[in-house]
Protein backbone atom coordinates (compact mmCIF):
# COMPACT_ATOMS: atom_id res chain seq x y z
CA UNK A 1 0.00 0.00 0.00
CA UNK A 2 1.50 3.64 -0.66
CA UNK A 3 0.83 6.84 1.09
CA UNK A 4 -1.35 9.11 0.20
CA UNK A 5 -0.79 13.11 0.01
CA UNK A 6 -3.04 14.77 1.87
CA UNK A 7 -6.10 16.24 -0.15
CA UNK A 8 -7.80 19.11 1.07
CA UNK A 9 -11.39 19.35 1.21
CA UNK A 10 -12.51 22.40 -0.44
CA UNK A 11 -13.67 24.95 2.41
CA UNK A 12 -17.25 24.56 3.50
CA UNK A 13 -20.15 26.84 3.21
CA UNK A 14 -21.59 26.37 6.03
CA UNK A 15 -18.30 26.42 8.86
CA UNK A 16 -19.61 25.84 12.12
CA UNK A 17 -17.42 25.32 15.85
CA UNK A 18 -16.95 21.71 16.70
CA UNK A 19 -15.65 19.93 19.81
CA UNK A 20 -13.24 16.94 19.29
CA UNK A 21 -12.59 14.26 21.24
CA UNK A 22 -11.33 10.22 21.32
CA UNK A 23 -10.49 7.14 23.61
CA UNK A 24 -7.19 6.69 22.10
CA UNK A 25 -5.38 9.88 23.43
CA UNK A 26 -4.48 13.55 22.45
CA UNK A 27 -1.59 12.87 21.08
CA UNK A 28 -2.56 9.92 18.86
CA UNK A 29 -2.28 10.83 15.20
CA UNK A 30 -6.19 9.65 13.85
CA UNK A 31 -7.28 12.96 16.21
CA UNK A 32 -4.31 15.36 14.75
CA UNK A 33 -5.42 14.30 11.49
CA UNK A 34 -8.54 15.04 11.84
CA UNK A 35 -8.20 18.23 13.05
CA UNK A 36 -6.40 19.37 10.82
CA UNK A 37 -8.59 18.19 7.72
CA UNK A 38 -11.43 19.82 9.74
CA UNK A 39 -9.62 22.77 10.16
CA UNK A 40 -8.76 22.93 6.64
CA UNK A 41 -12.35 23.00 5.27
CA UNK A 42 -13.08 26.28 7.57
CA UNK A 43 -14.42 24.51 10.92
CA UNK A 44 -13.38 26.15 14.08
CA UNK A 45 -12.17 23.07 16.04
CA UNK A 46 -11.28 22.19 19.75
CA UNK A 47 -9.61 19.21 20.44
CA UNK A 48 -10.16 17.87 24.12
CA UNK A 49 -9.07 14.22 24.95
CA UNK A 50 -7.39 11.83 27.24
CA UNK A 51 -3.73 12.73 28.05
CA UNK A 52 -2.96 8.86 27.75
CA UNK A 53 -5.04 5.77 25.77
CA UNK A 54 -8.39 5.19 27.82
CA UNK A 55 -10.05 2.85 25.44
CA UNK A 56 -12.60 0.37 26.49
CA UNK A 57 -13.96 2.48 29.42
CA UNK A 58 -17.31 2.97 28.05
CA UNK A 59 -18.90 6.29 29.86
CA UNK A 60 -16.92 6.24 32.60
CA UNK A 61 -15.94 9.64 34.28
CA UNK A 62 -13.94 11.16 36.85
CA UNK A 63 -12.81 14.47 38.06
CA UNK A 64 -8.81 14.81 36.33
CA UNK A 65 -5.66 14.36 38.29
CA UNK A 66 -2.30 15.53 38.25
CA UNK A 67 -0.18 13.15 35.71
CA UNK A 68 2.29 10.85 37.84
CA UNK A 69 3.74 9.82 34.45
CA UNK A 70 4.46 11.35 31.11
CA UNK A 71 1.13 11.80 28.97
CA UNK A 72 0.65 9.06 26.31
CA UNK A 73 4.38 9.00 23.62
CA UNK A 74 5.84 11.86 26.02
CA UNK A 75 3.47 14.51 25.12
CA UNK A 76 3.78 16.30 28.22
CA UNK A 77 5.66 15.23 31.32
CA UNK A 78 4.94 13.55 34.37
CA UNK A 79 3.60 16.42 36.50
CA UNK A 80 2.15 17.97 34.31
CA UNK A 81 -1.29 19.34 35.84
CA UNK A 82 -4.55 17.33 34.98
CA UNK A 83 -5.74 19.48 32.46
CA UNK A 84 -3.46 21.20 29.96
CA UNK A 85 -2.94 22.27 26.23
CA UNK A 86 -0.51 22.16 23.66
CA UNK A 87 1.89 25.55 23.71
CA UNK A 88 2.27 26.09 20.36
CA UNK A 89 -1.52 25.47 19.64
CA UNK A 90 -3.91 26.00 22.32
CA UNK A 91 -6.80 24.45 20.72
CA UNK A 92 -5.52 20.84 21.69
CA UNK A 93 -5.92 20.26 25.23
CA UNK A 94 -5.50 17.06 26.97
CA UNK A 95 -7.54 15.98 29.89
CA UNK A 96 -5.98 13.28 32.54
CA UNK A 97 -9.22 11.29 32.33
CA UNK A 98 -11.61 9.47 30.88
CA UNK A 99 -13.06 10.43 27.31
CA UNK A 100 -15.91 11.35 29.13
CA UNK A 101 -14.67 13.98 30.87
CA UNK A 102 -12.38 15.02 28.44
CA UNK A 103 -15.73 15.59 26.32
CA UNK A 104 -17.46 17.03 28.75
CA UNK A 105 -14.24 19.49 29.82
CA UNK A 106 -14.19 20.59 25.98
CA UNK A 107 -17.66 21.83 25.85
CA UNK A 108 -17.77 23.52 29.07
CA UNK A 109 -14.30 24.95 29.32
CA UNK A 110 -12.06 24.45 26.76
CA UNK A 111 -13.98 25.37 23.45
CA UNK A 112 -16.28 28.45 24.45
CA UNK A 113 -13.23 30.74 24.79
CA UNK A 114 -12.39 29.81 20.80
CA UNK A 115 -15.96 30.20 20.37
CA UNK A 116 -17.11 33.64 21.83
CA UNK A 117 -18.23 31.94 24.72
CA UNK A 118 -21.04 29.97 22.74
CA UNK A 119 -20.83 26.26 23.08
CA UNK A 120 -19.60 23.93 20.21
CA UNK A 121 -22.55 23.31 17.52
CA UNK A 122 -21.10 19.58 16.87
CA UNK A 123 -19.06 16.98 18.62
CA UNK A 124 -17.15 14.74 16.90
CA UNK A 125 -15.41 11.49 18.45
CA UNK A 126 -12.33 9.24 17.03
CA UNK A 127 -11.64 8.47 14.04
CA UNK A 128 -10.83 5.49 16.44
CA UNK A 129 -8.21 2.99 16.38
CA UNK A 130 -10.32 0.23 15.62
CA UNK A 131 -13.70 -0.85 14.60
CA UNK A 132 -16.93 -0.01 17.04
CA UNK A 133 -19.12 -2.48 15.70
CA UNK A 134 -22.47 -3.85 17.53
CA UNK A 135 -21.57 -4.83 21.22
CA UNK A 136 -18.26 -2.91 21.16
CA UNK A 137 -20.43 0.66 21.81
CA UNK A 138 -21.20 -0.08 24.86
CA UNK A 139 -17.67 -0.70 26.19
CA UNK A 140 -16.22 1.74 24.03
CA UNK A 141 -14.65 5.41 25.07
CA UNK A 142 -14.76 6.63 21.59
CA UNK A 143 -18.89 6.46 21.81
CA UNK A 144 -19.16 7.38 25.43
CA UNK A 145 -17.72 10.86 24.55
CA UNK A 146 -20.16 11.36 21.34
CA UNK A 147 -23.30 9.34 23.72
CA UNK A 148 -22.36 12.20 26.39
CA UNK A 149 -22.25 15.40 24.13
CA UNK A 150 -25.72 14.30 22.35
CA UNK A 151 -26.50 13.23 26.09
CA UNK A 152 -26.03 17.13 26.73
CA UNK A 153 -27.60 18.45 23.68
CA UNK A 154 -24.99 18.88 21.11
CA UNK A 155 -25.38 16.84 18.04
CA UNK A 156 -22.66 14.07 18.22
CA UNK A 157 -20.63 11.80 15.96
CA UNK A 158 -18.04 9.01 16.63
CA UNK A 159 -15.66 7.75 13.98
CA UNK A 160 -13.84 4.74 14.51
CA UNK A 161 -11.74 3.09 11.49
CA UNK A 162 -10.45 -0.95 11.30
CA UNK A 163 -6.96 -0.07 9.80
CA UNK A 164 -4.17 1.01 12.10
CA UNK A 165 -2.57 0.87 15.31
CA UNK A 166 -1.71 3.26 18.03
CA UNK A 167 0.83 5.91 16.87
CA UNK A 168 2.15 9.33 17.63
CA UNK A 169 1.24 12.74 16.24
CA UNK A 170 5.08 13.16 15.40
CA UNK A 171 5.24 9.83 13.13
CA UNK A 172 4.88 10.05 9.13
CA UNK A 173 0.80 9.85 8.56
CA UNK A 174 -0.34 6.74 7.89
CA UNK A 175 -2.33 6.18 4.48
CA UNK A 176 -5.24 4.91 6.80
CA UNK A 177 -5.38 8.05 8.90
CA UNK A 178 -4.93 10.26 6.05
CA UNK A 179 -8.39 8.52 4.73
CA UNK A 180 -10.05 8.34 7.91
CA UNK A 181 -10.00 11.94 8.15
CA UNK A 182 -10.85 12.89 4.91
CA UNK A 183 -13.70 10.33 5.25
CA UNK A 184 -15.11 11.57 8.87
CA UNK A 185 -14.84 15.49 7.24
CA UNK A 186 -17.25 14.71 4.17
CA UNK A 187 -19.51 13.28 6.75
CA UNK A 188 -18.85 15.97 8.95
CA UNK A 189 -20.01 18.42 6.26
CA UNK A 190 -22.46 16.43 4.72
CA UNK A 191 -24.57 16.70 8.59
CA UNK A 192 -23.81 20.56 8.54
CA UNK A 193 -24.97 21.26 5.05
CA UNK A 194 -28.46 19.46 5.86
CA UNK A 195 -29.40 22.57 8.43
CA UNK A 196 -29.71 22.72 12.02
CA UNK A 197 -30.84 21.33 14.17
CA UNK A 198 -27.89 18.85 13.14
CA UNK A 199 -29.00 15.87 14.41
CA UNK A 200 -32.69 14.81 17.04
CA UNK A 201 -32.45 15.25 20.38
CA UNK A 202 -30.37 12.68 22.01
CA UNK A 203 -29.24 11.07 18.78
CA UNK A 204 -25.91 10.03 18.44
CA UNK A 205 -24.19 9.09 14.83
CA UNK A 206 -21.79 5.01 14.74
CA UNK A 207 -19.49 5.79 11.98
CA UNK A 208 -17.31 2.82 10.80
CA UNK A 209 -14.85 2.54 8.15
CA UNK A 210 -13.37 -0.61 6.81
CA UNK A 211 -9.80 -1.51 6.09
CA UNK A 212 -7.68 0.74 4.09
CA UNK A 213 -6.23 -1.57 1.49
CA UNK A 214 -4.86 -1.86 -2.61
CA UNK A 215 -8.64 -1.64 -3.36
CA UNK A 216 -9.97 1.10 -0.63
CA UNK A 217 -6.79 3.57 -0.99
CA UNK A 218 -8.58 6.89 -1.35
CA UNK A 219 -11.70 8.36 -0.28
CA UNK A 220 -13.55 8.56 -3.41
CA UNK A 221 -13.60 4.63 -3.16
CA UNK A 222 -15.61 4.32 -0.40
CA UNK A 223 -19.76 4.08 -0.64
CA UNK A 224 -21.61 5.14 2.79
CA UNK A 225 -24.70 3.13 3.76
CA UNK A 226 -27.11 3.78 6.51
CA UNK A 227 -27.04 0.46 9.06
CA UNK A 228 -28.51 -0.47 12.52
CA UNK A 229 -25.75 -1.56 15.43
CA UNK A 230 -27.51 -4.88 16.01
CA UNK A 231 -29.10 -7.18 14.52
CA UNK A 232 -32.61 -6.13 15.54
CA UNK A 233 -34.48 -9.84 14.17
CA UNK A 234 -37.29 -9.24 16.59
CA UNK A 235 -37.31 -5.40 16.97
CA UNK A 236 -39.83 -3.24 14.88
CA UNK A 237 -39.05 -2.30 11.46
CA UNK A 238 -36.75 0.76 10.18
CA UNK A 239 -36.83 2.89 7.92
CA UNK A 240 -37.12 1.61 4.69
CA UNK A 241 -34.45 1.61 2.25
CA UNK A 242 -33.47 -0.56 -0.98
CA UNK A 243 -37.03 -1.68 -0.48
CA UNK A 244 -36.66 -3.64 2.77
CA UNK A 245 -37.50 -2.32 6.30
CA UNK A 246 -34.35 -3.97 8.23
CA UNK A 247 -31.48 -1.58 7.72
CA UNK A 248 -27.98 -3.85 7.24
CA UNK A 249 -25.59 -4.16 10.78
CA UNK A 250 -22.90 -2.51 10.86
CA UNK A 251 -21.31 -5.56 11.31
CA UNK A 252 -22.27 -6.35 7.64
CA UNK A 253 -21.79 -3.45 6.21
CA UNK A 254 -18.11 -2.81 6.91
CA UNK A 255 -17.18 -7.24 6.37
CA UNK A 256 -18.67 -6.48 2.82
CA UNK A 257 -16.44 -6.44 -0.11
CA UNK A 258 -16.50 -2.98 -1.62
CA UNK A 259 -15.24 -0.54 0.62
CA UNK A 260 -18.78 0.22 2.48
CA UNK A 261 -18.98 2.83 5.36
CA UNK A 262 -21.41 1.74 8.17
CA UNK A 263 -23.58 5.18 9.32
CA UNK A 264 -25.58 3.86 12.57
CA UNK A 265 -28.39 6.18 13.87
CA UNK A 266 -27.64 5.22 18.10
CA UNK A 267 -30.59 6.48 20.89
CA UNK A 268 -30.00 7.55 24.33
CA UNK A 269 -29.47 3.89 25.66
CA UNK A 270 -26.89 3.47 23.13
CA UNK A 271 -29.16 1.21 21.27
CA UNK A 272 -30.37 1.52 17.41
CA UNK A 273 -33.23 4.44 17.41
CA UNK A 274 -36.52 4.16 15.92
CA UNK A 275 -37.69 3.99 12.12
CA UNK A 276 -38.81 7.77 12.63
CA UNK A 277 -35.66 9.44 13.75
CA UNK A 278 -33.75 7.19 11.16
CA UNK A 279 -36.08 8.66 8.52
CA UNK A 280 -34.84 11.93 9.28
CA UNK A 281 -30.75 11.08 9.45
CA UNK A 282 -31.54 9.22 6.10
CA UNK A 283 -33.00 12.91 4.90
CA UNK A 284 -29.95 14.33 6.17
CA UNK A 285 -27.48 11.99 4.75
CA UNK A 286 -29.51 11.34 1.02
CA UNK A 287 -26.43 13.24 -0.79
CA UNK A 288 -24.10 10.94 0.23
CA UNK A 289 -25.91 7.97 1.02
CA UNK A 290 -25.54 5.11 -1.60
CA UNK A 291 -28.48 3.30 -0.13
CA UNK A 292 -31.84 4.13 -1.66
CA UNK A 293 -35.53 3.25 -1.69
CA UNK A 294 -36.49 1.78 -4.59
CA UNK A 295 -35.74 0.86 -7.55
CA UNK A 296 -33.08 -0.82 -6.23
CA UNK A 297 -29.69 0.02 -7.01
CA UNK A 298 -26.84 -2.34 -7.37
CA UNK A 299 -24.96 -1.20 -4.06
CA UNK A 300 -27.82 -2.49 -2.26
CA UNK A 301 -27.54 -6.02 -3.37
CA UNK A 302 -24.94 -7.54 -0.61
CA UNK A 303 -27.13 -7.17 2.49
CA UNK A 304 -30.56 -7.32 1.36
CA UNK A 305 -32.86 -9.32 3.05
CA UNK A 306 -32.34 -13.00 2.88
CA UNK A 307 -35.66 -15.35 2.87
CA UNK A 308 -33.94 -17.41 6.13
CA UNK A 309 -33.79 -14.22 7.62
CA UNK A 310 -37.52 -13.76 6.81
CA UNK A 311 -38.33 -16.74 7.88
CA UNK A 312 -36.73 -16.46 11.72
CA UNK A 313 -38.38 -12.96 12.13
CA UNK A 314 -41.30 -14.67 11.11
CA UNK A 315 -41.24 -17.86 13.53
CA UNK A 316 -40.09 -14.79 16.23
CA UNK A 317 -43.06 -12.51 15.82
CA UNK A 318 -45.59 -15.91 16.35
CA UNK A 319 -43.54 -16.48 19.50
CA UNK A 320 -43.79 -13.13 20.49
CA UNK A 321 -47.81 -13.47 20.09
CA UNK A 322 -48.34 -16.64 21.65
CA UNK A 323 -46.16 -15.53 25.29
CA UNK A 324 -47.53 -12.52 25.43
CA UNK A 325 -51.31 -14.04 25.15
CA UNK A 326 -50.18 -16.74 27.85
CA UNK A 327 -49.03 -14.23 30.05
CA UNK A 328 -51.66 -11.45 29.32
CA UNK A 329 -49.39 -8.62 28.87
CA UNK A 330 -49.18 -6.17 25.95
CA UNK A 331 -45.41 -7.44 24.25
CA UNK A 332 -43.19 -4.11 24.24
CA UNK A 333 -40.53 -4.08 21.85
CA UNK A 334 -38.13 -6.46 22.20
CA UNK A 335 -38.88 -7.14 25.26
CA UNK A 336 -39.39 -11.15 24.98
CA UNK A 337 -36.11 -11.10 23.00
CA UNK A 338 -34.49 -13.30 25.42
CA UNK A 339 -37.14 -16.19 25.09
CA UNK A 340 -37.55 -15.70 21.73
CA UNK A 341 -34.20 -16.62 21.38
CA UNK A 342 -34.66 -19.80 23.07
CA UNK A 343 -37.79 -21.38 22.36
CA UNK A 344 -39.40 -20.89 19.04
CA UNK A 345 -42.97 -22.21 17.95
CA UNK A 346 -41.54 -25.52 16.40
CA UNK A 347 -40.98 -26.65 20.20
CA UNK A 348 -37.10 -26.79 18.93
CA UNK A 349 -35.05 -24.74 20.78
CA UNK A 350 -31.53 -22.64 19.73
CA UNK A 351 -29.71 -23.09 22.50
CA UNK A 352 -26.98 -21.25 23.68
CA UNK A 353 -23.59 -23.06 25.45
CA UNK A 354 -24.36 -20.48 28.72
CA UNK A 355 -27.22 -19.27 30.27
CA UNK A 356 -27.21 -16.65 33.24
CA UNK A 357 -28.96 -16.85 36.16
CA UNK A 358 -32.09 -15.30 36.66
CA UNK A 359 -33.52 -16.65 33.27
CA UNK A 360 -31.63 -13.74 31.31
CA UNK A 361 -30.97 -16.68 29.18
CA UNK A 362 -27.49 -15.45 28.03
CA UNK A 363 -29.14 -12.36 26.78
CA UNK A 364 -27.09 -9.47 28.12
CA UNK A 365 -29.68 -7.13 27.57
CA UNK A 366 -29.32 -6.34 24.19
CA UNK A 367 -30.99 -6.46 21.17
CA UNK A 368 -28.56 -7.97 19.04
CA UNK A 369 -29.08 -11.65 20.75
CA UNK A 370 -28.37 -13.91 17.87
CA UNK A 371 -25.40 -11.98 17.98
CA UNK A 372 -24.69 -12.64 21.53
CA UNK A 373 -25.69 -15.71 21.23
CA UNK A 374 -22.98 -16.83 18.82
CA UNK A 375 -20.12 -14.38 20.81
CA UNK A 376 -20.94 -16.68 23.53
CA UNK A 377 -20.38 -20.07 21.78
CA UNK A 378 -17.32 -18.67 19.98
CA UNK A 379 -15.32 -17.02 22.71
CA UNK A 380 -14.97 -18.38 26.08
CA UNK A 381 -13.52 -15.28 27.71
CA UNK A 382 -16.15 -13.03 26.84
CA UNK A 383 -18.50 -15.66 28.31
CA UNK A 384 -16.74 -15.13 31.48
CA UNK A 385 -17.35 -11.48 30.77
CA UNK A 386 -20.84 -11.89 30.33
CA UNK A 387 -20.70 -14.58 33.36
CA UNK A 388 -18.74 -11.86 35.58
CA UNK A 389 -21.39 -8.79 34.10
CA UNK A 390 -24.53 -10.75 35.72
CA UNK A 391 -22.51 -11.48 38.96
CA UNK A 392 -22.22 -7.57 39.36
CA UNK A 393 -25.81 -6.48 38.53
CA UNK A 394 -28.15 -9.26 39.13
CA UNK A 395 -29.33 -7.94 41.94
CA UNK A 396 -30.18 -4.26 41.03
CA UNK A 397 -32.97 -5.79 38.76
CA UNK A 398 -35.31 -6.09 41.91
CA UNK A 399 -36.88 -8.93 40.26
CA UNK A 400 -37.74 -7.40 36.62
CA UNK A 401 -36.59 -9.04 34.16
CA UNK A 402 -38.05 -7.23 31.00
CA UNK A 403 -35.46 -6.27 28.39
CA UNK A 404 -35.58 -2.67 29.84
CA UNK A 405 -34.35 -3.21 33.12
CA UNK A 406 -31.98 -5.86 31.63
CA UNK A 407 -30.64 -2.83 29.53
CA UNK A 408 -30.43 -0.20 31.78
CA UNK A 409 -28.25 -2.17 33.82
CA UNK A 410 -25.93 -2.76 30.94
CA UNK A 411 -26.28 1.15 30.81
CA UNK A 412 -25.24 1.80 34.19
CA UNK A 413 -22.46 -0.85 33.93
CA UNK A 414 -21.03 1.10 31.44
CA UNK A 415 -20.18 4.09 33.69
CA UNK A 416 -19.11 2.08 36.78
CA UNK A 417 -15.40 2.52 37.34
CA UNK A 418 -15.56 -1.22 39.39
CA UNK A 419 -16.53 -3.08 35.80
CA UNK A 420 -13.29 -1.26 34.25
CA UNK A 421 -11.61 -4.29 34.25
CA UNK A 422 -13.92 -6.05 32.25
CA UNK A 423 -14.85 -3.92 30.06
CA UNK A 424 -11.23 -3.37 28.82
CA UNK A 425 -11.16 -6.81 28.28
CA UNK A 426 -14.11 -6.71 26.43
CA UNK A 427 -12.87 -4.38 24.21
CA UNK A 428 -9.49 -6.37 23.58
CA UNK A 429 -11.35 -8.91 21.98
CA UNK A 430 -13.90 -6.95 19.92
CA UNK A 431 -11.22 -7.42 17.15
CA UNK A 432 -10.49 -11.13 17.28
CA UNK A 433 -14.47 -11.68 17.31
CA UNK A 434 -15.30 -9.50 14.67
CA UNK A 435 -12.88 -11.03 12.19
CA UNK A 436 -13.42 -14.92 13.46
CA UNK A 437 -17.02 -14.81 13.61
CA UNK A 438 -19.11 -16.71 11.43
CA UNK A 439 -21.69 -13.89 9.91
CA UNK A 440 -25.31 -13.66 11.12
CA UNK A 441 -26.47 -15.04 7.89
CA UNK A 442 -24.73 -18.24 8.75
CA UNK A 443 -25.40 -18.43 12.50
CA UNK A 444 -29.31 -18.93 11.34
CA UNK A 445 -28.78 -20.72 8.54
CA UNK A 446 -27.49 -23.67 10.51
CA UNK A 447 -29.62 -23.55 13.18
CA UNK A 448 -32.89 -23.24 10.99
CA UNK A 449 -31.71 -27.04 10.06
CA UNK A 450 -32.73 -28.35 13.01
CA UNK A 451 -36.00 -26.55 13.38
Amino acid sequence: MHLLPLVLLPLTAQAINIVSSNDDGWAEINIRQFYKTLTAAGHSVVVSAPAENQSGTGSSDETPTTLTEPCEFNSCPSGSPAVGYNASDPRLNYVNSYPVTSMKYGISTAAPPFFNGAPPALAVSGPNVGANLGLAVYFSGTVGAAHYAAEAGIPAIAFSGSSGSPTAWNAPVPAYSQVYAQLATKITNQIVASGTPYLPDQVWLNVNFPEVSDECASADDFKFVLSRIFSGIFSDDDVETCGSKRLPTETTVVDTDGCYVSISVGWSDKTDAAADVQAIVLDKLSDLLKVRSTPHPRVCQPWRARPVINRLRQLGAAARRSTAKEQSVRPRRSGLQSRLLLTLPSGKTLSPSFEAPNGVAGYFGLPDSVAMWDLINHDAATKEIITAYIDHRKNNCHGDKSNKAVRNNVVSWSHDPNALPAMRQAAGLRDSYYKTLPTLHHTITENLHTL
